[in-house]
């Protein structure tokens, strides 16, 4: 008895030690590697690999919920009266951002539908654009497989948070060095060409 009994914090407080420490490692690892948001994506991969490789890496729920009232504290912040007055020369946008979303989640619910084989209510809300949570729950009450359409989410998620800042990493660095090098021709030109001498 008395041996077995340092094994329960261990047990409870490892998995909150590993989370941390493989986060910071991915970090450091992009972060060397100079890719874009290293500290975020480093940490994302290095963890989901971690825990996908059989890892017990887990938070306390309520460090996600403080993070996510931080997150939209910031993001309404984001918002001024400007912005809210310029919403109108938004509006064909905004229609094709509304359109896109739809036509995306129809294209979505076929293919969760009819070829990974989900019940109407899963496909549905796993092809549904919408928060995470939103999504588990109300497809859950309305007798979806919440856990598939949480998988699905946190996919989409994932790849989105991903991809995205890389491609645009990848674009603004390969248009910075063909400015660079279109200044060096330019600069380069000017100085090989002749100066002409003044007529007298």
């Amino acid at each position: 008895m008395a041996g077995g009994g340092p094994a329960l914090p261990a047990a409870r407080w490892g998995p909150l030690i590993v989370a941390p420490l493989i986060g910071a490692a991915g970090g450091a690892a992009f972060w060397w590697l100079t890719l874009p948001l290293p500290w975020m994506l480093g940490s994302m991969v290095a963890v989901t690999v971690a825990a996908l490789s059989g890892v017990a890496v887990r938070l306390p729920s309520w460090i996600r919920s403080t993070m996510i009232t931080v997150i939209g504290v910031m993001l309404g912040a984001s918002f001024s009266p400007d912005s809210i007055a310029r919403m109108g020369q938004w509006l064909v946008t905004l229609a094709g951002l509304a359109a896109c979303s739809l036509a995306l989640g129809l294209v979505g619910w076929v293919w969760f539908r009819h070829v990974a084989k989900f019940d109407p209510v899963t496909a549905y809300f796993s092809a549904a654009p919408g928060g995470l949570n939103e999504m588990v729950l109300v497809g859950g009450a309305m007798g979806g497989d919440d856990r598939t359409i949480a998988l699905v989410h946190a996919t989409r998620v994932f790849l989105v948070v991903f991809t995205i800042p890389i491609w645009v990493f990848t674009i603004a660095r390969s248009r910075c060095s063909r400015w660079s090098e279109t200044r060096k021709l330019a600069s380069s030109s000017r100085s090989s060409s002749p100066r002409r001498s003044p007529v007298p």
